[in-house]
């Protein structure tokens, strides 16, 4: 545990903290400190989508286990542009699940 948080210090460690370590170490902290933000730059867009559909992938579990107290805490949380697109990810669902509309897709 301590490892975890002797890491998590040094790569949250400001200027002038680098700059009281010993050369070598203060050199290791700043590459760590850009390979790390060079991995969020680069995977920022992928986590933003993926936590734009967040809301609507917990509904849908939250309904396939049929917790519906909690679906209506999350709808309370909402926005109403999230409620709008669950609602019309849940009508497009509805209507791709249909065993007609399944014949029809191509």
């Amino acid at each position: 545990m301590s490892d975890l948080t002797d890491a998590d210090r040094l790569l949250n460690a400001t200027a002038a903290d680098v700059r009281q370590l010993p050369a070598e170490l203060g050199d290791a902290v700043r590459r760590a400190q850009d390979e790390l933000l060079e991995a969020v730059s680069r995977f920022a867009p992928g986590i933003a989508a993926l936590m734009h559909h967040l809301p609507a992938a917990r509904a849908i579990t939250l309904a396939r286990r049929g917790k519906v107290a909690e679906i209506r805490a999350d709808l309370a949380l909402m926005t109403p542009d999230e409620r709008e697109e669950l609602h019309a990810a849940a009508q497009l669902l509805a209507q791709l699940t249909k065993p007609d509309a399944r014949a029809e897709q191509p």
